[in-house]
């Protein structure tokens, strides 16, 4: 399929009621990102682990249009071969505040993986810090209380839905981009009303989702200086690479502004988790990305097609052949 087609497609995914009404009724007694914790656990104590891959929903993504249908993390453990034990911690809004919190079931077990983690700049920007539901706060809490040697049974709670109150506060923050000094609900508002141009609407979005300045003291770069520390401590080898952003379409929006705010971003990241873990192979590949490997730049997301996806798994796989050799 040519490059203009693909990105003429709209991505929509369709759930019935009475299934989102189960994942619901479950999380409330065995919520997914704890329960993604006891998963791991129980890897690492039942057997060697020689790759643990963190991400994102973008290591779950796949375009419609795809004609190799693996997501990032398949295709990441297919590159290492069925000789290799391996396995995937990722989700929708998983972020360093999450990983870091994970990393703890790796305490006290003599042979710890090699480490892949990705830098996320838009995930560790204030409004998916704050979102009641992509937060993960809760998730996040619980899982700074067990470790490698929590049993378990323990490792395992579940949590109320978000309130109307809990996303009035959400909507109710400021966040200034290049679309201005705005709330975060000024944003949604604009973006779900149905009123704006698709150009207007791309730029708006595009704000919303890459338009923050990270502070290098902020809780999610500090969690990767923490989980860089933690990593370091338990002998850990460690690739870290820049996930791709939509720079080509982003600069198209917004100018070159938009390339020197997420060059800079990726910097910040960078830098906390080398304060934390010291030198480490970094896979310089967030800025490169064209739009065509991207499954819709209307959605203003990372989420790569087949081309994108397999380019990353080649620079990741390059820097682990090289850190093995």
């Amino acid at each position: 399929m040519p490059p203009e087609e693909r990105q003429s497609l709209r991505v929509r995914f369709a759930y019935s009621r009475p299934a989102a009404a189960l994942r619901r009724a479950r999380a409330r007694v065995d919520n997914r990102e704890v329960r993604e914790g006891r998963n791991l656990a129980r890897l690492i104590r039942n057997g060697p682990l020689d790759v643990l891959l963190f991400g994102d929903s973008v290591a779950a993504f796949t375009a419609p249009y795809d004609a190799d249908p693996r997501p990032l993390h398949t295709m990441v453990r297919d590159a290492f071969g069925e000789d290799v034990p391996s396995h995937a911690v990722f989700g929708a809004g998983f972020k360093p505040l999450l990983f870091d919190a994970y990393a703890r079931q790796l305490e006290g077990h003599p042979s710890p993986p090699l480490v892949i983690i990705p830098l996320m700049p838009r995930l560790s920007s204030f409004p998916w810090v704050e979102h009641p539901v992509y937060g993960h706060r809760r998730a996040t809490r619980f899982l700074s209380t067990v470790d490698g040697s929590t049993p378990l049974g323990k490792i395992r709670t579940g949590f109320p839905a978000p309130t109307q109150a809990d996303f009035d506060r959400f909507h109710g923050l400021s966040f200034t981009t290049w679309a201005g000094d705005l709330r975060i609900g000024d944003y949604i508002r604009q973006l779900k009303g149905g009123g704006l141009s698709e150009l207007d609407a791309a730029k708006l979005l595009y704000a919303y989702h890459y338009g923050g300045t990270l502070d290098a003291g902020s809780a999610p770069v500090d969690a990767l200086r923490s989980l860089g520390q933690r990593l370091r401590g338990l002998g850990a080898q460690v690739i870290v690479y820049q996930s791709p952003l939509p720079v080509e379409k982003g600069v198209e929006l917004h100018g070159e502004a938009f390339r020197d705010l997420a060059e800079r971003n990726f910097e910040v990241l960078e830098a906390a988790f080398v304060d934390g873990y010291g030198e480490v192979p970094v896979v310089r590949i967030g800025l490169e990305s064209p739009t065509s490997h991207f499954v819709d730049w209307r959605d203003g997301t990372e989420h790569l097609n087949e081309v994108g996806r397999s380019s990353v798994v080649d620079a990741v796989m390059a820097a682990a052949t090289a850190l093995r050799s």
